[in-house]
């Protein structure tokens, strides 16, 4: 069988990183759109690259979209997450220790803006591949 006509090949589950920022008890979320998703908040993160660290991700997604830089960051939790249509998604949720940098919008074509929300208020909107690492966090 060829390369291009593998089962394998057309079904691939996608390992992501996703960073919570907390500042007075108000989570960094921002606006997607052009990507999975559209339309709903999410988390700053991406997809893990071969050979690459899963703390090395997080911090280069986490700079790539919104240019913060993280002084620290850790593991909390992680998500599978199986959709229709054959998306496969493991997502690594990370608590991300910041200074007090203001997050900017580094990829307009994937996010519209930045925005704090209270942990008590999320939007009702939330991107799908966050909904269970959320759940996870607001247990701890």
């Amino acid at each position: 069988m060829s390369p291009e006509k593998s089962p394998l090949k057309e079904k691939r589950i996608q390992i992501g990183v996703q960073v919570f920022i907390i500042k007075n008890s108000c989570l960094l979320m921002g606006l997607r759109k052009n990507c999975f998703a559209a339309g709903t908040w999410g988390l700053p993160g991406g997809r893990l690259k071969f050979g690459e660290e899963i703390e090395e991700a997080a911090l280069r997604e986490l700079h790539e979209e919104t240019g913060i830089e993280a002084d620290g960051i850790e593991i909390f939790g992680v998500c599978n997450n199986a959709f229709p249509a054959g998306n496969h998604h493991l997502q690594i949720g990370l608590i991300a220790h910041i200074n007090s940098e203001k997050p900017e919008i580094k990829e307009p074509d994937y996010c519209e803006e930045w925005s704090f929300f209270s942990l008590d208020s999320l939007p009702d909107n939330i991107n799908p591949a966050t909904v269970g690492l959320l759940e996870q966090f607001r247990k701890k």
